[in-house]
């Protein structure tokens, strides 16, 4: 560490930054384990957790001619562009072929 004269200072900064995490994450349990620890003055047994859910359900169908909508519409935006380059097409590598079969003996 002589030769680098910032890597002191970066240590101390890492081992500062350690402690003030750690210190936050022990503030943060206690007081969590605080609130789970005391009566909140309500009949647990008589309490109600309510879900309120954002997806709204649709016919399949009609989400599927949604979507066919939608590609057409976006065909019909951007048409795909054909390769406009001057350069000779690559021709596909050479693989391997390896020994055995797609369907079973």
């Amino acid at each position: 560490m002589r030769h680098h004269k910032g890597a002191f200072s970066l240590l101390v900064l890492e081992v500062a930054l350690g402690f003030v995490m750690l210190t936050h994450t022990m503030i943060a349990v206690r007081y969590y384990y605080r609130l789970h620890a005391q009566p909140v003055d309500m009949p647990e047994d008589q309490l109600v957790v309510a879900h309120r859910r954002f997806v709204h359900p649709r016919d399949s169908e009609a989400a599927r001619a949604a979507l066919r909508a939608d590609v057409t519409a976006l065909s019909r935006i951007a048409p795909r562009r054909r390769s406009t380059s001057r350069r000779s097409p690559r021709r596909p590598r050479s693989r391997p072929v390896s020994p055995c079969r797609a369907t079973p003996a």
